[in-house]
């Protein structure tokens, strides 16, 4: 019995197939000039009953498509078109099953390898043709002779690597093709030889491989074919019927013309219900038409309300963002404020200024007030502060008018530590001294000014 073949093809000017067993191992593999299709085709069933045809592009070309169809087998292609390296590793990288097979790897392409000739399969190959047609012994011994030059026995599929590109091509796609159904095949393997079914091997695997059906269901099929079909392969083999059997099969057609009447009174009624169908349905298209306008006219609203409260949202989370990176801040600033020196901050000493921040300040005595801009300043600000032992700390020089009546600092920007909207942190060791040495400065001017206004009287 032949066996059942993977086939990978490779069509073109120079066409190639390669055919595989079910265990992965190479039966027989060739290429042409000018191979048709039907050529294809006779050469693969002379050796095997293909199962399963295969390409290494991802777009299955009409050649292969056509050789699937007319063989009924089940087609196979990569989801892209395997590269040249893929190609190469799948054949340096397969392993056939170590299974023992009855057939050889045959090469038919003239002058591809060393000849080494396989005395006893021509052999078998001569006495099987004569036995077939002993008309044609002179024919068959000429046939034999060219299939003696032609065919190579190949038993290791490495030596195929120096081959030409198309063998390889058609190789490759067998190859793959085999690898995506090793699993399968060992799950229905496994399943014949747990239930016995060597017997019917070939006939499970084919529709296990065609059919998505239970492997239980398969076996029911092959093992358990109805009384019905028993009569017919009986009549066929036996030539003859018997009186039983004619009962028996006028029996089951009767039986089927009463189902099938039964089935078309059915399918009557199933058709006037279908036309009452179509007309209510007709009559819901017409009502549901004004509903879907309203429908669609409430959905585009609400898409629209859901784009402008996700913007909404969108802004409120940036803006806790920058709350919390704010808080995280704050929460920095009051730590420090326990070893530094806090400073109440104001942009200058106006009017309008002084009584907006001093609601939030509430600037008392012994407070440390930071002035930007201490030119800019009213009498009613300097009346409100006079009667507190306050010091003001800026970082540009004050006016004559604030330092006849405060103690003044002038200290650099640069040496507090950290500035926010209304306050400020400065180390109180700067701090002290900076005012030391602003009193210093102040000592000594008063005193050349009194040693002058001395010198003059």
């Amino acid at each position: 019995m032949k066996p059942l073949g993977i086939i990978g093809v490779d069509p073109g000017t120079t066409a190639a197939y390669a055919i595989l067993d079910l265990n992965g191992n190479l039966i027989k593999i060739n290429s042409n000039k000018e191979f048709s299709l039907s050529s294809v085709i006779s050469e693969v069933i002379s050796v095997c009953q293909p199962i399963i045809v295969s390409t290494d592009k991802a777009k299955t070309p009409s050649f292969v498509s056509d050789f699937a169809t007319k063989l009924g087998c089940s087609l196979v292609h990569p989801p892209e078109d395997l590269k040249r390296e893929e190609k190469r590793i799948l054949i340096k990288e397969h392993h056939p099953n170590p299974n023992k097979t009855n057939h050889q790897y045959i090469n038919t392409k003239k002058n591809d390898y060393d000849n080494k000739n396989n005395i006893n399969d021509k052999n078998n190959d001569n006495n099987n043709h004569n036995t077939k047609n002993n008309r044609n012994q002179n024919n068959n011994d000429d046939n034999d002779k060219d299939n003696e030059d032609n065919n190579k026995d190949i038993t290791k599929l490495e030596r195929l690597k120096g081959d030409d590109g198309h063998q390889n091509d058609s190789l490759a796609a067998a190859i793959f093709a085999y690898k995506k159904y090793s699993l399968r095949l060992e799950k229905i393997n496994t399943y014949v030889q747990n239930n016995q079914l060597e017997e019917i091997k070939n006939e499970f695997i084919k529709i296990a491989l065609k059919e998505d059906l239970h492997f239980s269901l398969i076996k029911s099929l092959l093992k358990e074919p109805l009384q019905e079909h028993k009569i017919i392969h009986d009549v066929l083999a036996e030539d003859k019927i018997t009186k039983k059997d004619f009962l028996r099969l006028f029996q089951k057609l009767s039986q089927l013309k009463e189902e099938k009447n039964s089935l078309e009174s059915r399918l009557k009624i199933s058709d006037k219900e279908i036309k009452q169908l179509k007309n209510i349905n007709l009559s819901l298209k017409k009502r549901t038409s004004h509903i879907d306008k309203r429908f669609d006219n409430l959905l585009r609203f609400k898409e629209e309300r859901i784009k402008v409260q996700s913007k909404s949202i969108d802004e409120m989370l940036q803006f806790i963002s920058v709350l919390k990176e704010k808080e995280q801040e704050m929460d920095q600033f009051v730590v420090k404020a326990d070893y530094l020196q806090l400073v109440k901050k104001i942009r200058n000493l106006g009017k309008l200024e002084f009584s907006e921040k001093n609601k939030l300040l509430l600037v008392k005595d012994h407070d440390y007030l930071l002035i930007e801009n201490p030119s800019e300043f009213s009498e009613e600000a300097l009346a409100s502060l006079k009667d507190k032992s306050l010091i003001l700390i800026s970082n540009h020089n004050f006016p004559k008018r604030i330092t006849e009546s405060f103690q003044t600092v002038i200290i650099a920007k640069e040496e507090f530590h950290s500035e926010k909207s209304h306050f400020a942190l400065i180390d109180p060791k700067i701090l002290e001294v900076r005012i030391k040495q602003q009193m210093k400065q102040k000592d000594f001017i008063e005193k050349i000014i009194t040693e002058y206004r001395e010198s003059r009287d």
